[in-house]
C-alpha cells in the first residue's frame, strides 16, 4: 500500500510542477508617508495572466500610477492620475516588474493606506 500512496503523492506532485500554478497569491499592505514633491513605490514581478487588485486611501490628492521599465522605456498601463482614493485589477500584459508608484504634489506629508495582492 505504501508504494501506491507514494506514486499518488508523485503524480500530484507532477501535476502542480507541469501546469505552472500559483497556489498562493502574494500580497502585501503598508501605511507609508509621502513628503511633498517626492514619490515612493511598491513594485512586484507580474506575468502575463496575472491580476494586481490593489487600493489605497490618502489624506491628500496624490498622483498615482502603476508602470513598468522596458529598456529605457517607461510604459504606463495606468497612466498617472490624481486620487485621494483608489482601488481597480490590473491584468499583467507582459512578465516584468510592476510599480505601483504615489507621488506627493500637495504641501505637507501624505499618508497613504494601500493594499494589493496578486492572483
Amino acid at each position: 500500500m505504501l508504494p501506491r500512496a507514494m506514486g499518488m503523492v508523485l503524480a500530484a506532485l507532477v501535476a502542480i510542477v507541469a501546469c505552472g500554478c500559483h497556489q498562493q497569491a502574494r500580497s502585501g499592505a503598508a501605511a507609508i508617508n509621502v513628503w511633498t514633491g517626492k514619490s515612493s513605490e511598491t513594485c512586484l514581478d507580474l506575468a502575463p495572466g496575472d491580476t494586481l487588485v490593489y487600493r489605497f486611501d490618502a489624506n491628500a490628492t496624490v498622483a498615482f500610477n502603476i508602470h513598468y521599465h522596458q529598456g529605457d522605456e517607461i510604459v504606463y498601463p495606468l497612466p498617472e492620475q490624481p486620487a485621494v482614493r483608489r482601488s481597480g485589477e490590473l491584468e499583467a500584459g507582459v512578465s516584468t516588474e510592476y510599480c505601483l508608484m504615489w507621488t506627493n504634489p500637495s504641501p505637507g506629508v501624505a499618508k497613504i493606506d494601500y493594499e494589493y495582492r496578486v492572483r
